[in-house]
């Protein structure tokens, strides 16, 4: 069993191509995340989530929900420029394991169309009057095109043996996961297709002091190849993650988490991340990743979690809000 869960972790690691810069930027709308309470730790949730945003972040996580699951989040990004939903599903299936089914879209709206200049660069350099002209009458557009990135997410996960694994005086639980995205966006009269898949795993262990939690994800492992209608190909290159959740032995009325994970889509970026729950009620919730910050809360009544995330980014602040649901 030990050689069976060393030889997975390795899998995840190794047994995907080399990267393919070619595309390094090709679906990134698959990098913005899920959920109020991860982007709010700044992203670094791969070893944390216990609830349906789990499909986007680590399916192997899956089997830690215990009850069926659903999350919905809503952002309005970049100032209201950019809309992005998210919605999941997970329930277990005995004794298949846990299934889950997830959607994510982008939406950005009126973009702008004008007709294009008369001559090069060079020629434009030179010559006024092939230059752009100011004033109201040059500003209206010819017309406008809207940009719809689309992710359906099918996700499975389950325990790699039916009792922990002894590690030294240790047991530690271990699950694989994984996930088959179809990807679709309309861009204007153009519009592509592809298909991708992840490979994760999950370790717990229980001490005297606390809780830890280690996963790792191959995102888009083998590369995902984009293809559009005017018959140009993009590559989604693969994405490595790594992260770990450590929880010291909870107190009467609170406790802390302490989060941190890494990933290599734009080389290697580090996300840290801390929570702070009081009396499984109210939490409190600080990130960053690169300099790029994050905060938030969440409350939680009954089997509803309601939260909040302000996120710090280059081009503008974003707010973000979720709704989990068990039940």
């Amino acid at each position: 069993q030990k050689k069976i869960c060393f030889i997975l972790f390795i899998l995840l690691w190794f047994a995907t191509p080399t990267i393919c810069f070619a595309g390094k930027y090709a679906g990134d709308f698959l990098s913005i995340g899920a959920g109020a309470r991860a982007l709010a730790l700044g992203g670094a949730a791969i070893a944390l989530t216990d609830d349906a945003t789990g499909t986007y972040w680590n399916p192997a996580s899956l089997i830690t929900v215990n009850k069926r699951s659903m999350a919905l989040m809503h952002a309005e990004r970049f100032s209201g420029l950019e809309t992005y939903d998210f919605v999941s599903f997970v329930s277990e299936i005995k004794p298949l394991g846990h299934l889950g089914v997830s959607w994510i879209r982008l939406s950005i709206d009126d973009i702008p169309i004008y007709e294009a200049l008369s001559g090069t660069p060079e020629d434009r350099f030179g010559n006024l009057d092939l230059q752009p002209k100011g004033g109201e009458e040059y500003e209206v557009p010819s017309g406008y095109l809207q940009d719809v990135e689309n992710a359906l997410f099918f996700s499975y996960s389950r325990l790699a043996a039916e009792k922990p694994i002894l590690i030294g005086k240790i047991p530690v639980i271990v699950s694989w996961g994984a996930n088959l995205k179809y990807i679709f966006t309309h861009l204007g009269s153009a519009n592509s297709r592809a298909v991708g898949f992840d490979l994760a795993a999950l370790l717990s262990a229980n001490f005297k002091s606390g809780r830890l939690f280690i996963g790792t994800v191959a995102q888009n492992a083998f590369a995902a190849e984009v293809k559009w209608n005017s018959k140009h190909e993009d590559i989604i290159p693969v994405n490595l993650r790594f992260g770990f959740a450590y929880t010291p032995a909870k107190g009467i009325f609170s406790h802390f988490t302490v989060v941190y994970a890494l990933d290599t889509r734009y080389g290697l970026t580090n996300y840290v991340g801390l929570e702070y729950h009081l009396m499984n009620f109210l939490s409190l919730r600080a990130g960053m990743h690169q300099r790029e910050y994050a905060m938030g809360a969440g409350l939680k009544i009954k089997t509803y979690a309601l939260d909040y995330a302000f996120t710090n980014e280059d081009l503008a602040n974003s707010h973000q809000v979720s709704l989990t649901i068990t039940f």
